[in-house]
Parts: structure tokens; C-alpha cells; sequence
């Protein structure tokens, strides 16, 4: 196993972890450590294709919690999301995308401990449902990063952890499936990236395995903590890519 490998295995199986976690996070934390070593344009479709396995994978554990009237909102937005997102990987500067992307998790953070603690889940309303999913379709075909808007709509929505999980995992793998071919159709899945990708399967694969009784037990408070410290770490580490 060459070096490169070695490190997306070990950072895809922590990212594998978090997400079964928080049902999000796995980009968040495998893009930032591995475009450390591995160019921007190689890490966001590697990312992209083992985000799509971990989403898959939860996906199915956790199938029968998932809210199915929330992703048609969602989903609508994704794609018109996902266009612009690819528009942006390929003529805007790795740091200017780094850069924004940090700043906007930080946002995201900020205003979740502003707001006011939803004791009740909310009603389903289009239109920010709709938004969450253009955000994430943005950000996640240009870094990979589709979390945190949709994990923002969680919160909003007040769902408990289980189906959080459930339903944010089932709008990722569909968007992702999305992106990844729009990708494909770009040439973005080069030789290079499709050997990191035979590493880093594996490792997100048992990483999901692994939180499963985890996330079991974990009630709703602890849960949106978690999420907080998620974004909060990947938005550092996208700052310091881009200024350091």
C-alpha cells in the first residue's frame, strides 16, 4: 500500500466513523486532511465517489427512519445546485473555494447556536427545504462539502438523531449519484483518483460499521453538539488550507 493510500484509508475510516455519527461530516473531515497531500481537483471527486458508498451503507441501516416527503424540497434543489457547484470547481482558485466554504461553516454554526432549540418537529415548507438542497448541490459538487446546508435543515426541522440520519443519508446518496455523474461526463474520475478510491472504500465502509451502536444511544442534545463540533473543525481546517 503506497503512502497516499495508506492516508485515505485511515482519514476515510475516522470520516466513515463521524458520519454514522452525525450523518454527516465524512467530506468535512476526509477533504480538509486529505487535499493536505492530495490536489483539489483529485480530492473532491475521490470524495464524492466514498461519501457516496458511506451514504449508501447508511442509507440501508437506517431505512425505515428516513422522512421521504422531505427529499422531494431537497432534491429539486440539489440539481440546479449541482451544476453551478461544478461550474465553480473548474475556474474558481482552490483557495478562493477553501476560503468561502470555511467562512460558511463557521456561519452555519453561528447562527445554529442562535437559534431558538426546536422542541417539536416542524411541518415540511418548500421553499427552505428547496434552498438547503440548491446549497448542499453546491457546495458538494465543488468541494464535496453538500453537509452542512442539509444539516443546517435538520436543525431547523428538529428531527431526532436517528432520523436525521436517515433522511440527510438518503438525499446524499441520491445527490450524490448526481454528481458523481456530472463529474464522470467532466473527466474529473482520472486513473489517479480511482486508485485512492480502492483505499479509501474499505475504510468508510468499516468506519460506518463501527458508529452504528454509537448512534444507538445518542439522544438528540448530544447529537446537535456533535454536528457543531463537526463543522467548527472542518471550517478551521479549510481556512488554514487557503491562508497558511
Amino acid at each position: 500500500m503506497d503512502i497516499a493510500g495508506l492516508g485515505v484509508f485511515v482519514v476515510w475510516l475516522l470520516a466513515g466513523f463521524i458520519c454514522g455519527i452525525a450523518g454527516l461530516g465524512g467530506a468535512m473531515v476526509g477533504v480538509p486532511i486529505i487535499s493536505l497531500f492530495v490536489p483539489l481537483r483529485v480530492v473532491v471527486p475521490l470524495s464524492c465517489l466514498l461519501t457516496l458508498c458511506i451514504d449508501t451503507s447508511l442509507t440501508f441501516l437506517h431505512f425505515r427512519y428516513c422522512n421521504w416527503r422531505s427529499l422531494v424540497p431537497m432534491l429539486a434543489g440539489m440539481v440546479p445546485g449541482a451544476f453551478l457547484g461544478l461550474k465553480l470547481l473548474l475556474f474558481l482558485p482552490e483557495t478562493t473555494i477553501l476560503a468561502s466554504v470555511g467562512f460558511f461553516l463557521l456561519l452555519v454554526v453561528v447562527w445554529q447556536c442562535l437559534a431558538k432549540p426546536v422542541s417539536e418537529p416542524r411541518n415540511d415548507f418548500f421553499p427552505v427545504g428547496f434552498g438547503a438542497g440548491f446549497a448542499a448541490g453546491t457546495l458538494g459538487s465543488s468541494t464535496s462539502f453538500n453537509g452542512p446546508p442539509s444539516a443546517a435543515y435538520a436543525m431547523y426541522m428538529g428531527w431526532p438523531p436517528r432520523r436525521a440520519v436517515g433522511t440527510l443519508s438518503a438525499f446524499y446518496a441520491v445527490s450524490e449519484c448526481f454528481t458523481c455523474g456530472i463529474m464522470w461526463h467532466s473527466g474529473l474520475y482520472t486513473p489517479e483518483v480511482l486508485h485512492l478510491v480502492v483505499y479509501g472504500i474499505p475504510g468508510v465502509l468499516l468506519g460506518a460499521v463501527l458508529a452504528v451502536p454509537v448512534i444507538k444511544r445518542m439522544d438528540t442534545r448530544r447529537f446537535l453538539r456533535v454536528l457543531r463540533v463537526i463543522i467548527v473543525i472542518a471550517a478551521i481546517l479549510c481556512l488554514r488550507k487557503a491562508y497558511f
